[in-house]
């Protein structure tokens, strides 16, 4: 799953860190990726590795670093 994040204090040369700051139930997300994709906007991409889907939301946690 990929969701996107608008920001206007992110630019180019902004880096994104994310993690996940509370587990669904049942399931266990992973954060694949996450980076600023130009001004403004930046993806963050979670898969669950876990055998059964999750039957709770997951939370995540990201920060932005504008270089």
């Amino acid at each position: 799953e990929t969701w996107t994040l608008n920001n206007a204090r992110m630019d180019a040369t902004s880096m994104m860190i994310a993690s996940i700051y509370q587990q669904c139930t049942t399931g266990e997300v992973l954060v694949l990726d996450a980076r600023v994709t130009g001004a403004g906007a930046g993806t963050v991409t979670v898969k669950n590795y876990g055998a059964s889907a999750c039957t709770t939301t997951y939370k995540v946690s990201f920060f932005v670093i504008r270089l």
